[in-house]
C-alpha cells in the first residue's frame, strides 16, 4: 500500500493549513513501564535498594532531636545532681516531672465546641471532575479534526478514489506521510493494536539496525527509538506520529492515515514510510510466522529472539 501519492495540492478542498500539534503535547509512553517490565533492554528496576538505603541512612543522621534528648544535651549536669538527690535515674526523673506538669487551663483532649458562626455558614459543596467528553473520532482532544484539515461538505460528493488522490496529495505538498486504506483493513489493524499495543521494529540504518518502540492508542500510533526510551522513559519524545481518521469508514469505506515527523526527529519521509510499512506487515500483512512475532513479543517475553525481527525485514530486499 503507497503511501505518498505526488499531486498538486488541491486548494480548494484542503483548509487550515497549519500542522498537527499532537507531538509535543502527548506523553504516550507513560504507560509501557509498569505493563512490559519484563523487557530488559530498557525498563528500569521499580525500586533502587542503594538509593533506599542510603535515603533511610541520610533520615536517621539529619533526624531532630526529641524533647528529652534536648533536655537531657542542655541540663545534664543538673539532672544527674537532681536526680541523685531523690535517688532516681535521669529517666525516672524526667518521667516524674512531666507527669506532674499541670494541664493549661482550657486545654482538652476533645475538640473544642464550634462556634455560632462556623455553623451558620455550611460547608462548601465540592466540584467533582468532569473529564472531556469523547469525540466522535476517537482521538485525543488536542489532535485536529478532519474537518480542520480538509472541507468534509465538499469531500463527501467526492467517491473514495478521488479522495485518496486529494488526501495524499495534500500531504506531499507539507513534506508529511500519509496514506488511505480500506476500512477492514484498519479494523484488522486496530483489533490487533489494541489486543497487542506495543512491538519494537527494527529500522535499517547505514551502520546496520535501530530498534524503535511503537505503541497504539486512541487511533494513534507513536514511534521512538528504543535508545530514546531507555534514555527518558515516561519522558521519551514520539518521532514519528501516525493518526488514523475513521470519519469516512461507514460512508466512503476508507480510513485516512497522516504521519507527523516530530521536531528534530533523525527520520527521513522514506525511513517514516519504512517504520509504517513494517507496522502493517507485522500486524496485518504479513505471513502467520511473521504476524505471529507480535503475538509471541506479549505473551512468551523469554523465548522471544529479537534476531527474527531483522530477518523478516531482510526477507523483504
Amino acid at each position: 500500500m503507497r503511501l505518498v501519492f505526488k499531486y498538486p495540492r488541491p486548494a480548494a478542498l484542503c483548509a487550515r493549513l497549519a500542522p498537527q500539534n499532537g507531538t509535543a503535547r502527548a506523553r504516550p509512553f507513560a504507560s509501557l513501564a509498569p505493563d512490559f517490565g519484563f523487557v530488559p533492554a530498557f525498563t528500569s528496576p521499580q525500586t533502587n535498594p542503594i538509593k533506599s538505603l542510603f535515603d533511610g541512612l541520610v533520615s536517621a543522621v539529619v533526624q531532630e532531636p526529641t524533647t528529652e534528648q534536648s533536655i537531657k544535651k542542655k541540663y545534664e549536669e543538673k539532672l544527674k545532681k537532681a536526680a541523685q538527690s531523690e535517688g532516681l535515674s535521669v529517666e525516672e526523673l524526667i518521667r516524674k516531672r512531666k507527669a506532674q506538669s499541670p494541664t493549661p487551663s482550657g486545654s482538652s483532649s476533645s475538640q473544642p465546641p464550634s462556634s455560632p458562626e462556623s455553623n451558620s455558614t455550611p460547608p462548601q459543596k465540592r466540584t467533582k471532575f468532569q473529564p472531556a467528553p469523547e469525540r466522535k473520532d476517537g482521538l485525543p482532544s488536542h489532535v485536529k479534526k478532519l474537518d480542520e484539515i480538509m472541507n468534509i461538505d465538499k469531500i463527501m460528493v467526492e467517491d473514495a478514489d478521488r479522495i485518496t488522490t486529494l488526501w495524499n496529495a495534500y500531504h506531499s505538498a507539507k513534506s508529511n506521510i500519509s496514506g488511505v486504506m480500506p476500512a477492514q483493513f484498519y479494523k484488522d489493524l486496530s483489533t490487533r493494536a489494541k489486543q497487542y499495543p506495543m512491538f519494537i521494529l527494527p529500522l535499517p540504518r547505514s551502520e546496520g539496525y535501530e530498534f524503535y518502540l511503537l505503541q497504539h492508542t486512541h487511533h494513534q500510533t507513536f514511534f521512538t527509538p528504543l535508545l530514546e526510551y531507555k534514555t527518558h522513559l515516561s519522558n521519551a519524545r514520539p518521532h514519528l506520529i501516525l493518526t488514523h481518521y475513521i470519519d469516512l469508514a461507514s460512508s466512503k469505506d476508507i480510513v485516512l492515515m497522516s504521519g507527523d515527523i516530530g521536531e528534530g526527529a533523525n527520520l527521513t519521509n522514506g525511513e517514516a514510510q519504512n517504520l509504517c510499512y513494517q507496522m502493517q506487515m507485522f500486524y496485518v500483512t504479513g505471513e502467520e510466522s511473521v504476524r505471529g512475532l507480535v503475538r509471541e513479543f506479549h505473551e512468551k517475553p523469554g523465548e522471544f529472539e529479537y534476531g527474527r525481527l531483522i530477518e523478516a525485514v531482510e526477507s523483504l530486499k
